[in-house]
């Protein structure tokens, strides 16, 4: 996925009225000559490109080495970030070994404005020593391997949207990618096995991300993201005492827009509308978790009450509760949380959603606000 990512997630999304022509004119005024919306022009990139202005999340954390690694420090670097686990046997040990190799494919001068970073994703088995094997055996030294408590990394696992091997209690299943920021700290690249991710790939992308600029284009987008944000920050009718019995009571073309608990996030906000469009595969799932549709509440509502799992399909809704952020469909017991029961279930027993997949779901369309 290039430039069309950005377009195809900001067209799909149900605009509000207000600001419908405005936005509408901001998203599709480019031509196919124009620059990408995330910065570069079209295939600047190697590995797929996520919306513009994602930004990587604030943290402080030890590496295997001891030393304190502070995001806060690394502004004017070009910053590299996986997600690894020493004892996984599939994908972390070629993650391992190509980051390192396309570290050694960089300049001196280019190595030196580069920082890569590898969070745990299983602290109770990643120790220093184990690290310090892992890294030597895959020829990866240059890579900071960043460690932590579970109650640590939790808000930060939370925070870039993964699953991680505590969650699932499976060394080899959970997020795995690694992602390329800018010197402006913004999310510019991400690779996969098997799609894209070499070492060849990953030198061209931080390369890249030394020497571009951010372009025009993306200062538009960004301000097209941020009016609806404000439009929809401003909105009240997704409260938490909405009980979906009620939702008879409110006009067929009615919207359930805002947060239920706390302020929105901008940052949180763009992570969720590009996690949604990625996800978004059935119509059950809404294009924006503070812009939901009625009768599409109403669908889902219907969904929980007419749908019986059996044992297995039982098992990956149980499992879904367990990895999701909020342990359920939502914080509380209220229209969302019957109308996202009703979207599992039907995903699980309609189309053969298993439980990580569901509490992916779960994650992004979570309406209850707040940086997370």
């Amino acid at each position: 996925m290039k430039r069309p990512v950005l377009l195809a997630l900001i067209a799909a999304i149900i605009v509000v009225p207000a600001a419908a022509g405005l936005l509408i004119h901001a998203l599709t005024s480019g031509s196919s000559t124009t620059p990408a919306a995330s910065g570069p022009p079209p295939g600047a990139y190697r590995g797929s490109e996520p919306p513009a202005g994602i930004r990587l999340p604030a943290f402080t954390l030890r590496d295997y080495r001891g030393d304190v690694v502070r995001t806060s420090a690394l502004r004017g670097k070009v910053v590299l970030i996986a997600f690894l686990d020493t004892d996984c046997k599939t994908k972390c040990p070629i993650f391992a070994s190509d980051i390192g190799a396309a570290l050694r494919l960089l300049s001196g001068s280019e190595r030196r404005q580069v920082v890569a970073l590898a969070l745990t994703v299983n602290p109770a088995r990643d120790t220093p020593a184990s690290v310090r094997a892992f890294l030597r055996r895959r020829h990866a030294l240059g890579i900071d391997f960043l460690l932590g408590t579970a109650k640590q990394m939790r808000p930060i696992w939370k925070a870039f949207h993964v699953v991680s091997a505590a969650e699932t209690g499976n060394a080899d299943v959970h997020s795995s990618d690694a992602r390329v920021y800018n010197r402006s700290g913004v999310w510019v690249s991400t690779l996969h096995l098997p799609v894209d991710l070499t070492p060849a790939n990953l030198a061209h992308d931080l390369r890249t991300a030394l020497v571009q600029p951010v372009s025009a284009q993306a200062a538009v987008t960004i301000a097209a993201l941020k009016q609806r944000f404000t439009l929809l920050s401003r909105q009240h009718s997704n409260k938490c005492s909405l009980r979906p019995e009620s939702l008879d009571s409110i006009a067929v073309h009615g919207r359930l827009q805002g947060s239920c608990c706390s302020a929105m996030d901008f940052q949180r906000y763009v992570r969720q509308m590009h996690g949604l469009r990625t996800n978004a595969r059935a119509p059950e799932i809404p294009t924006d978790p503070y812009d939901v549709p009625v009768t599409l509440a109403r669908r889902l509502t219907l969904y929980a009450e007419s749908i019986t799992l059996n044992r297995s399909q039982q098992a990956a809704y149980d499992g879904a509760v367990k990895l999701s952020h909020e342990h359920g469909p939502c914080c509380c017991h209220c229209w969302r949380w019957t109308a996202f029961e009703g979207q599992a279930k039907y995903l699980i027993a309609r189309r053969g959603y298993g439980g990580r997949g569901i509490a992916e779901i779960w994650n992004l369309e979570d309406g209850c606000g707040g940086s997370a």
